[in-house]
């Protein structure tokens, strides 16, 4: 196998949600159709699935420490971190999700319970820095195996 691209890690994610009956609505490092507005722009998530009414909204990366990194005006984490703590541009976001899933017949009523997630080959260096209640995925590419973890901080 050559190197490993940020769609390779998210690839082996999209098969982990599927086998484990996600609905996966964007799993790729392509931007989508589902954005939120951040400062200075939009962000348009690598992960957002759904099961159970649980919805995972998300980035990933080769290497977790490429989250905290400015690409343009925002990092991945933060931008995650925005969305999070930011009420009204979470559920104008997750209404967008809502109405989608409801048009595919897959969420008939209630609301989504939002479960922040991150992916990467490896979050040791970085497991410190990422709140508890956000789900990190660890992909191994190679193996085409995912632990899940949870952060430490």
């Amino acid at each position: 196998m050559g190197k490993i691209m940020e769609e390779d890690v998210l690839g082996v994610l999209r098969e982990y949600l599927i086998a484990n009956d996600y609905v996966v609505l964007s799993c790729n490092g392509v931007q989508g159709q589902y954005y939120y507005e951040i400062p200075g722009g939009r962000k348009f998530p690598d992960i957002i699935a759904v099961k159970n009414n649980v919805l995972l909204i998300g980035e990933g990366k080769i290497k977790a420490l490429d989250l905290f990194k400015n690409k343009g005006n925002i990092s991945d984490y933060d931008s995650i971190l925005y969305l999070k703590k930011n009420l009204s541009v979470l559920q104008q976001f997750v209404s967008v999700i809502e109405r989608r899933l409801q048009m595919l017949n897959i969420l008939s009523q209630g609301s989504l319970t939002v479960q922040f997630v991150f992916c990467a080959n490896s979050f040791t260096s970085v497991i410190n820095n990422i709140e508890k209640d956000i789900l990190l995925y660890e992909v191994d590419v190679h193996k085409r195996v995912v632990n899940v973890l949870k952060g430490k901080k």
